[in-house]
């Protein structure tokens, strides 16, 4: 299981690697759950991985869409050109037609200038926020050649994935997706407790923000505790 933990600012970068994260992910945390980081911020700190050689995977989000889907082409084009190892994308359609045609425009939008794979974000929280349910979105991710799907928290309100989503529904949604040969992540208010249950549904990916943090969510990166979750994931694989 790899270790994701979101940044906001350059200045937090060597903090996450240094702690052990093995995908950085930079986002703007303030403009929402995958809100899309401001470009000359990514383009910084895209310019310290390669100038310094730091040895960690790079995503990025284009943000939690409704709809629009020739905007989010646009947007992903950008981030593939960028040559990040993932793409990610709030599904927050309301409808499995629209989902799909946002799906495939980021998809389309990566493809034309890289190898970033997209990854399409389901919300634990869907029924408050009237989107998708997260189990449709394997079949999305297939359909729309898209490499792996994610479950995360809508609104950030400090509760987290397993507030609303039983143990049961996200075992089926990972069976659901590595029948498609897809890519599976967690986040959403997750902290050192629940990795040891995210790793025994058989998730790729867990993610984190606030438990990497001092201050919280809107706090700055902690290289301890990042440290301390990536301890956790190995005792797990031990």
């Amino acid at each position: 299981m790899k270790l994701l933990v979101s940044i906001w600012y350059p200045e937090e970068l060597f903090d996450a690697v240094e702690g052990g994260a093995d995908i950085v992910d930079v986002k703007d945390p303030s403009s929402g759950s995958l809100g899309a980081p401001k470009p000359e911020v990514l383009r910084n700190i895209v310019n310290i991985i390669n100038s310094k050689n730091i040895k960690c995977e790079l995503s990025a989000a284009v943000g939690d869409v409704k709809c629009c889907p020739s905007t989010v082409r646009l947007a992903a084009y950008f981030l593939a050109s960028m040559k990040l190892n993932y793409i990610k994308v709030g599904i927050e359609a309301n409808d499995v037609e629209t989902a799909y045609n946002i799906a495939r425009s980021v998809v389309e939008g990566a493809k034309e200038v890289g190898s970033s794979k997209v990854i399409l974000v389901g919300y634990a929280d869907f029924r408050r926020v009237k989107s998708i349910s997260p189990l449709n979105l394997p079949e999305i991710a297939y359909k729309a050649e898209a490499d792996g799907v994610m479950i995360d928290t809508r609104i950030k309100n400090g509760a987290n994935t397993f507030n609303y989503l039983t143990l049961s529904y996200l075992k089926k949604f990972v069976i659901r997706a590595k029948e498609r040969s897809l890519l599976t992540a967690l986040a959403g208010g997750i902290r050192g407790e629940h990795i040891k249950i995210a790793y025994g549904l058989g998730f790729d990916v867990v993610g984190v923000r606030t438990a990497a943090c001092h201050g919280g969510r809107l706090g700055k990166v902690s290289r301890s505790k990042v440290e301390k979750l990536k301890e956790i994931i190995s005792s797990c694989m031990e």
